[in-house]
């Protein structure tokens, strides 16, 4: 039986990847933004998108690694998806 405490636990995560989707969704479109003012060329675009989901995704793993024990259930992938 999962305990209440782990539950409300499960829940803070699944708001905390919500969160963080539309954060780097936000993100995602600030940098495209600033990609399009400095008028990037196609080797520039694919570098910065390549550093920006790389930097995205050691910053979600660690999360999950520090608040969940990097265990990946759907609700995270639900949130993230956001």
């Amino acid at each position: 039986m999962v305990s209440l405490v782990q539950f409300e636990e499960q829940i803070y995560i699944f708001i905390i990847t919500i969160v963080s989707g539309l954060l780097a969704g936000l993100l995602f479109d600030l940098y495209r933004m600033l990609a399009v003012t400095l008028k990037l060329k196609k080797r520039g675009i694919m570098l910065g998108d390549i550093l920006f989901w790389l930097i995205l995704t050691l910053a979600a793993l660690g999360f999950l690694l520090l608040k969940n024990q990097g265990d990946l259930r759907i609700y995270i992938f639900l949130g993230l998806k956001q």
